[in-house]
């Protein structure tokens, strides 16, 4: 997903393709340990963060890779972010939407 959101705007920013590129050569070792240890640790601050709340609850957008190790995100806790995320928007949720159904259950998507 992560990948895709960038391939998503390649189209529309003047660098073209060279996000997208440049994330797998991060990711393949191209450019040495420390660029893949950041890279993965890119990914994991965009998806591991807990959902944002209007009410300023002391979780709100916690990034929990970062503060606990452990990839916890909104569809773990079942709760979607109350935002909009122009993230969404080339993964085909409406450009409106303030973000996924946390209460989408696994099971659901595996099939």
């Amino acid at each position: 997903s992560y990948l895709q959101e960038q391939m998503i705007s390649a189209g529309f920013v003047p660098t073209g393709w060279a996000q997208p590129v440049l994330t797998i050569a991060n990711l393949a070792g191209f450019r040495g340990a420390e660029a893949k240890t950041q890279q993965v640790k890119a990914i994991l601050e965009r998806y591991c963060v807990l959902p944002s709340s209007p009410g300023k609850e002391a979780w709100s957008g916690v990034k929990t890779w970062s503060l606990y190790g452990t990839c916890v995100g909104q569809q773990s806790v079942g709760l979607s972010s109350s935002y909009h995320s122009k993230h969404l928007e080339g993964l085909g949720i409406a450009p409106f939407s303030k973000g996924v159904d946390g209460f989408i259950n696994e099971a659901t998507v595996l099939g």
